[in-house]
């Protein structure tokens, strides 16, 4: 049952993440500040940001109820690999080969540690 809270917790995760970039990116933004842009906080994107997160840290301290942190936490990198390949298939971002080279050596890394 852990192994499927920490599988919930990357997905809500990713897809909280995906809905802050579409909120930052189609938002009207509002100026303050000269600096920084608000607006993103107005959105339904941004709204479903924020539960997604919510749920997310729900699962993953149901998740770390029963797993050692030292496992449960790298396992978390793997919202890392699903945001990247949607940013590449959805938003249309390049991914040199490098970061295709990160993403290989993430999931060794999660094999390794929960073979462990």
């Amino acid at each position: 049952m852990h192994v499927f809270f920490i599988i919930l917790a990357i997905i809500f995760t990713s897809l909280g993440q995906i809905l802050q970039k579409k909120a930052t990116v189609s938002a009207p933004f509002i100026r303050l500040f000269k600096k920084y842009r608000f607006g993103s906080i107005f959105t339904c994107n941004f709204i479903f940001a924020t539960a997604s997160m919510s749920l997310a840290t729900v699962f993953w301290v149901l998740a770390l109820a029963k797993l050692d942190l030292s496992i449960a936490n790298p396992s978390l990198s793997l919202s890392y690999v699903l945001v990247m390949l949607y940013s590449k298939y959805v938003f249309g971002d390049e991914i040199p080969k490098r970061r295709w080279l990160g993403v290989l050596l993430i999931i060794i890394g999660i094999i390794v540690i929960s073979n462990s």
